[in-house]
């Protein structure tokens, strides 16, 4: 199991409603306990790892993280042009 203080500060953590190897009560404890901002997403029906061989919850999948990518290399755009914006002089 990847424990919460090994995860990066924004996570999106997957489960299967019915997973038998890894709980979701317990694993849905584990986060909440933990001070990550994560995004939780959930398959209603499948059990461990099975969410994988769902098409349309793979697409699902594959937007968020097009979108985390996306939100990503964004900040990582505004914190370059910061940088790029100071000069020796001005610090």
């Amino acid at each position: 199991m990847l424990w919460p203080q090994d995860m990066p500060k924004a996570t999106t953590v997957v489960f299967a409603q019915n997973d038998s190897l890894v709980p979701l009560d317990l694993g849905v404890a584990q986060l909440k306990a933990s001070p990550l901002d994560v995004k939780l997403i959930v398959h209603p029906t499948a059990t461990h790892g099975r969410f994988l061989l769902d098409h349309f919850f793979q697409l699902r999948l594959a937007g968020e993280v097009t979108e985390l990518a996306n939100t990503t290399a964004s900040n990582a755009e505004v914190q370059t042009s910061v940088n790029k914006g100071l000069s020796s002089d001005e610090t």
